[in-house]
């Protein structure tokens, strides 16, 4: 009776994760809906009501009037359009900013988180050791505007398996609603080392080329840079890892170096100058964002490697166990090629011996002779 009552808890658990899933993305998907219909359906009311209103008012046998007016209702309508896009443009720049914050464990993320939050509340260090194990999403007011910050977990700990590293940034894409505006990379040009460069391409291979519309490569700890006098475009360039400046270059050579270690007036300072790199951004692509569907694709991508590799893996452990069999044979049939040898020798050394207590001591010594001229001629 207990393991019916746990199979139908498990069983409706499955069915509510499945309904929650299929609501969420409904959701999402009817948001993006609203928002590229609403600036269409304003204009397209607006000229049907002008149209309608002239109409009334110019008989239908009257055309050049009639033709006048079609020609004024497109021109109102194409001027009303581009004043509500203009002004959703600005209302869009305004509203709610939704960020990403990615990186190794050690680079200083949390503090950078702390300083955009505005608030001292993560412990911030330069371990391996990950202060954020899972994803987390703050909200924060600056200047009026609503800023939603979602952490995802340092990607090159340790105690990870890298599956659910990968799951817990697809779940950052996705409970940041409709999706982030900006994904912040920190990365720190003096830590960056092999693991974390493959972690790196493999995060861009993996979520696909249209990520890196909205990736800004944010360096923490400026102060480690060097003097202060050199600039970070600089730095940048004098960076030896040549794949890494590659990337910066097809994500737009956008980059921002942090202070880590500078006081509150500067950091917020800081924090500024990167909301403005940011809305920069989100103009230039046209009030996009990092959709759901994107993240869903790479982990269905992540999905099909994972397959093929425990594929590929299956494969090479069947042709390890073919070789290692026909080895095993073969080392079976030398052994049994030795053993009749050894078997054959064995009998004839005691047929000799047989033979050889029969003859004389004459004949002996001759055959004694006999055999070890055999011997040195190998007959």
């Amino acid at each position: 009776m207990n393991n019916m009552q746990r199979g139908e808890t498990r069983c409706v658990w499955r069915v509510w994760r499945a309904t929650k899933s299929f609501i969420w993305d409904c959701k999402n998907k009817c948001s993006r809906l609203y928002e590229e219909t609403l600036r269409l359906t304003s204009a397209t009311v607006c000229a049907q009501w002008l149209h309608r209103r002239v109409c009334r008012i110019i008989p239908r046998k009257c055309w050049v009037p009639l033709m006048l007016s079609c020609v004024l209702t497109w021109t109102i309508a194409a001027w009303y359009y581009g004043g509500l896009h203009s002004e959703m443009k600005n209302e869009t720049l305004k509203s709610e900013l939704r960020i990403v914050l990615m990186g190794k464990a050690g680079t200083g993320k949390s503090s950078i988180r702390s300083a955009i939050l505005g608030q001292k509340k993560f412990v911030s260090n330069l371990t391996e050791q990950s202060v954020t194990k899972e994803c987390s999403k703050e909200k924060v007011k600056r200047n009026g505007r609503g800023i939603m910050l979602v952490d995802a977990p340092g990607y090159s700990d340790t105690d990870l398996p890298p599956e659910t590293v990968a799951k817990e940034l697809c779940r950052c894409v996705r409970i940041s609603s409709l999706g982030p505006h900006a994904i912040l990379l920190v990365l720190h040009p003096g830590h960056y080392i092999t693991e974390e460069r493959k972690t790196v391409e493999a995060l861009f291979e993996n979520f696909g080329e249209l990520m890196m519309k909205y990736v800004i490569f944010l360096f923490s700890y400026r102060e480690d840079f060097g003097h202060e006098e050199m600039t970070v475009e600089y730095s940048v360039k004098d960076l030896k890892d040549e794949r890494l400046q590659e990337l910066i270059e097809k994500c737009g050579n956008r980059y921002y170096a942090f202070h880590n270690r500078a006081s509150k007036e500067d950091k917020e300072k800081q924090v500024s100058e990167l909301i403005t790199m940011i809305d920069k951004m989100v103009e230039e692509n046209n009030d996009t964002y990092y959709s759901n569907e994107i993240c869903i694709q790479a982990e269905a991508l992540i999905k099909k490697k994972k397959e093929e590799l425990e594929r590929e893996k299956q494969k090479l452990h069947q042709e390890f166990n073919t070789t290692f069999k026909k080895i095993q044979e073969e080392n079976r049939a030398k052994e049994e090629e030795l053993r009749i040898l050894k078997q054959e020798k064995a009998e004839k050394q005691q047929q000799n011996q047989i033979r050889g207590d029969n003859l004389c001591p004459r004949e002996i010594f001759w055959k004694c002779i006999w055999d070890q001229i055999t011997n040195w001629f190998g007959w």
